[in-house]
């Protein structure tokens, strides 16, 4: 069995972003990431950024940083980017945040039981008439600062774990998200703690 991760990102909703901000020599000037990106679009209702470690996006309502290669590196570079930008823009309307990792597990026994009003796997194929049923899910935790949902997604002989740790940030300080993303490889490493667990695998 093998637990791997394929996507990370960090993501910051507000009432009102200003898009055309985002331009490769506004990240340059503003010491927010010093890399050129390889491609680019820059508008008033819409920018992209894409770089060989990562991409950013952000529209009116929604800015997203995510990582195209999910090394230790990376990671810090998603939410010190993500720090950067709350803190040259502190004014901005900003509602949420959400911290997002997806995992991988990759085994040929990969399954989740279910049992409804005691009939199991067997019985519910047959209820619906159907030879096969892969069975996924979802899970909520209320946390202390946020609210975590962890979507299980079955695909063959994979499973996929994707982790949302949503904050909700309207009217807080800056400097108190900006620690809510400091937290990031540390939440990174408890949800990968949590699937070893579950897999009992450490």
């Amino acid at each position: 069995m093998e637990i791997k991760i394929y996507k990370s990102s960090i993501v910051i909703l507000a009432s009102s972003h200003n898009p055309s901000i985002l331009s490769p020599e506004w990240i340059n000037k503003n010491n927010v990431y010093d890399k050129k990106p390889d491609r680019f679009v820059n508008t008033n209702d819409f920018s992209f950024l894409d770089f060989k470690e990562l991409s950013i996006v952000l529209d009116m309502n929604r800015l997203t940083i995510s990582s195209k290669k999910h090394s230790e590196k990376t990671l810090e570079l998603l939410s010190r980017i993500a720090g950067k930008y709350l803190e040259l823009l502190p004014h901005n309307p900003y509602k949420a945040l959400g911290l997002n990792f997806g995992w991988q597990i990759i085994s040929p026994s990969n399954k989740i039981n279910l049992t409804i009003n005691n009939h199991d796997k067997d019985n519910i194929s047959n209820f619906l008439n159907e030879n096969k049923i892969i069975f996924g899910g979802i899970i909520y935790v209320n946390m202390e600062n946020c609210k975590l949902r962890i979507n299980i997604e079955p695909n063959d002989n994979i499973l996929l774990y994707n982790f949302n740790y949503h904050h909700n940030i309207e009217n807080l300080y800056n400097d108190k998200t900006i620690s809510f993303i400091k937290n990031y490889k540390t939440l990174l490493k408890q949800s990968e703690s949590f699937l070893k667990k579950l897999y009992q695998e450490g």
